[in-house]
């Protein structure tokens, strides 16, 4: 993968999200309270071939977010951190994601022999995996919003959420 590539991944999802977080936080401790609900992925612990970037950009959200609520309670504000790690679902940005790989991996790639059998198991996997209805991870972000109590860590849907610790025991 073209390292140019690397780098936008990094600046779109993690260094933009926590240059936002700075801006915001900046506020809140001013005004003594908030909440920060920060968005990666179940991929940030389950790596999937072939878009090792993109799950070490959410692997990279989901540390650092953690890390950013150890700090925020030393603070002694009521600062809340939330992290909402959202499994597949069909939204057709994964198709545009795997796409877009698919364009860098035809010109120049050490697999460029096995392509077709990897899109054709790509395929089956994100098929079999990716959720329609988006009402699991809907419901826990306005659960977030809503109370005033939040968990720190939401994922959904909830066999993915199974799947990932289960991957977790056992890798």
């Amino acid at each position: 993968m073209d390292f140019d590539r690397v780098r936008q991944n990094f600046e779109t999802n993690v260094f933009s999200s926590f240059e936002l977080v700075q801006i915001v936080m900046k506020n809140m401790l001013k005004k003594g309270s908030g909440k920060i609900i920060i968005m990666s992925s179940l991929a940030s612990i389950i790596p999937i071939n072939f878009l090792g970037s993109y799950c070490g950009t959410k692997a990279s959200i989901s540390h650092m977010t953690r890390i950013l609520k150890k700090e925020t309670k030393l603070l002694n504000k009521d600062i809340k951190i939330i992290l909402i790690e959202p499994g597949m679902y069909y939204t057709g940005f994964n198709q545009v994601m795997l796409d877009n790989k698919y364009k860098y991996m035809d010109i120049d790639s050490y697999f460029k022999s096995q392509i077709a059998l990897i899109r054709k198991k790509e395929k089956v996997l994100f098929s079999l995996l990716e959720k329609q209805r988006l009402n699991s991870i809907g419901n826990k972000i306005i659960k977030t919003i809503e109370t005033d109590h939040p968990k720190f860590l939401y994922r959904a849907p909830l066999f993915q959420s199974l799947g990932a610790k289960i991957y977790n025991i056992f890798k």
